[in-house]
């Protein structure tokens, strides 16, 4: 998706969100106050919270639309992770201001006084929390935008506070049992669990998210469609934002093939990963394979059955032989279920060693970056 398309789903989005919530806020508050409900005051802070929300995502799309400059060579659609921190930030803040409130009311009690206007009120809350959170998800999920989602997220749960609080009314209506400041406590810790949700989601992003599966796939299916590659492997995409993935790759070619030849492999590999899937190739490594030698080919199928009495060695790539020095290179990947990945390199490399005595080993523990 372009750039301005996608900037303009989320502004679209951002300022429906904008009116819808502040309106809720608006009504919310006014009934709770005619009713005396701290539960439907706590929601109508929920749905402010959720009218600031949509103001940073606002905000932040416009920010993270910056051109690249000399210290942000890459831009700065990073910015979208911040303002997503900041919209959980504040979503938590009114979660703990509201259940503040709610221990308060449950120390000193006050019986609501409930009307017709209140019951409508929680009514068209709830209908229309309904249409916020399938508009902002839809749009979230086409923008590739993870405020707008966790925004969306957040409305969803909003159909549950507005719907408790209608429970609440048909109790004390029914059988006049205030459960209101109780029901309070209980939201507040639905809005200060969603704020952290979103929070500890988004800092998991910006620490370096293992990359989706399926993206990996194409791009490697990608790769390992171009002529003379016979493999794709130590794929690793650095995240600058929704819209710019910069990658790198390591393939395995025949031995025989040119300098010009594999510039020319290279740039190949680049352009069409970048057509596909709108992800800039950065570097593209080498590893020659000696694809006729049968003294290599023996030593690899050694190497695979020794490997494969460790269930927890996922891949074995970049094998090479040097026959001028008798040296074996290789890199392993050991999957990170293991106890202890640097203690099984060590013991692999060990009785890899012994096997291969004749030979001065050089082999790699790779990181488990993809699938």
């Amino acid at each position: 998706m372009k750039t301005d398309k996608r900037h303009r789903i989320i502004v679209r989005a951002g300022i429906i969100g904008i009116i819808f919530n502040l309106f809720l806020a608006i009504i919310k508050v006014v009934a709770g106050f005619l009713a005396g409900s701290i539960a439907i005051i706590a929601d109508a802070a929920n749905s402010l919270s959720d009218c600031l929300s949509s103001i940073v995502t606002i905000a932040t799309s416009y920010f993270a639309r910056r051109a690249p400059d000399k210290k942000h060579p890459l831009g700065h659609g990073r910015s979208e992770y911040m303002g997503t921190l900041v919209v959980g930030g504040i979503i938590g803040c009114i979660g703990i201001t509201a259940g503040i409130e709610a221990v308060k009311k449950i120390i000193a009690p006050t019986d609501p006084e409930y009307s017709t206007v209140t019951l409508i009120v929680v009514i068209c809350a709830i209908f229309t929390k309904i249409f916020l959170s399938l508009y902002t998800l839809a749009a979230g999920k086409k923008a590739k935008s993870d405020t707008l989602i966790a925004s969306g997220k957040d409305a969803l749960s909003d159909v549950l506070i507005s719907s408790s609080t209608l429970l609440a009314i048909a109790v004390y209506y029914f059988l006049g049992l205030n459960i209101e400041p109780y029901l309070a406590l209980l939201i507040s810790l639905l809005i200060i669990r969603t704020g952290y949700g979103i929070i500890r989601e988004t800092t998991s992003q910006l620490l370096g998210e293992r990359a989706d599966h399926d993206i990996v796939k194409r791009i490697r299916d990608t790769i390992d469609a171009v002529e003379n590659v016979e493999g794709a492997y130590d794929l690793v995409l650095h995240d600058y934002g929704p819209t710019t993935i910069i990658a790198s790759v390591n393939i395995e070619v025949p031995c025989t093939m040119t300098a010009p030849e594999l510039d020319d492999l290279s740039r190949e590999i680049r352009r069409k990963v970048y057509q596909k899937h709108h992800v800039v190739m950065s570097s593209v490594g080498i590893y020659s394979i000696n694809t006729k030698d049968a003294e290599t080919r023996d030593l690899y199928h050694q190497m695979q059955a020794l490997l494969e009495n460790y269930p927890e060695v996922i891949e074995l790539h970049g094998f090479h032989l040097d026959k001028s020095d008798k040296t074996i290179s290789c890199d392993i990947i050991i999957d990170f279920s293991a106890k202890n990945r640097q203690v099984l390199f060590e013991e692999i490399k060990k009785t890899a060693e012994e096997k291969f005595s004749g030979y001065q080993l050089e082999m790699v523990l790779d990181a488990d970056l993809v699938d």
